[in-house]
Formats: structure tokens, sequence, C-alpha cells
């Protein structure tokens, strides 16, 4: 018979997997690498993205190996700014490479005085 913390292991093995699997685990180890205070949520069924929050956390860079987006008003939401640039080749669902990480660190330095 399962018992709630069966349940509860089940999820969070779940939600780990599909972190390394969309790549934000990678993502969240680069951008901390560089100094840059993040936390992985899940937004959605287990559609995990990477969040860079302002100070109060009012406003949030939202990061995943797809690109990045800034959400204005994180209470609201529903607002976000795609801030990817047109040339970036993300990797959907393939993990984060390296060179990817690299470049969403660039990404998030370049944008973070959105967060002030």
């Amino acid at each position: 018979m399962k018992t709630d913390q069966d349940f509860i292991n089940s999820y969070l093995e779940r939600t780990k997997s599909a972190s390394e699997e969309q790549g934000t685990e990678a993502i969240s180890e680069a951008l901390t690498k560089a100094g840059i205070r993040n936390t992985v949520e899940q937004t959605g069924g287990f559609c995990m993205v990477v969040f860079v929050y302002s100070e109060d956390e009012s406003k949030a860079l939202l990061v995943s190996a797809t690109g990045i987006f800034f959400d204005p008003d994180v209470a609201e939401g529903g607002n976000e700014r795609d801030l990817t640039p047109d040339d970036f080749v993300g990797d959907e669902y393939e993990g984060c490479r390296p060179e990817v990480c690299d470049q969403l660190v660039e990404l998030v330095k370049k944008n973070l005085y959105l967060l002030n």
C-alpha cells in the first residue's frame, strides 16, 4: 500500500526528471555559478522554468532552454515579455547544452536591470 510519503517521493522524482530533461537544472546551476540567485519552479503539469526574482519578488525573469521572458508583475501574471533574441537556438526538451546555458546566463545578466 502506497503511503503519502511514497506519493511525495514519486512526485519529487518526476519533478527532478522533468527539470533535467527540460534543462532547467543545468540552467539553474549555471546561473548559480555566475552568482545569480534563482529558483526552479513548476509552472503547470511538469513544465519547469527557472525564475530570477527581483528583491521584493514582484518582478521576474523566466528562463528555460527555449529562451528568456520578463514578467513585470508576478502577482498578476500573464504579461510576460519575450526577451529572446531572434538568433537564439535553444534546446527544447533536450536538456540544455553548456553553450546554450552560457548564452542564457549572459541574457539574464544583460536584463537584470529590469528587476530594479
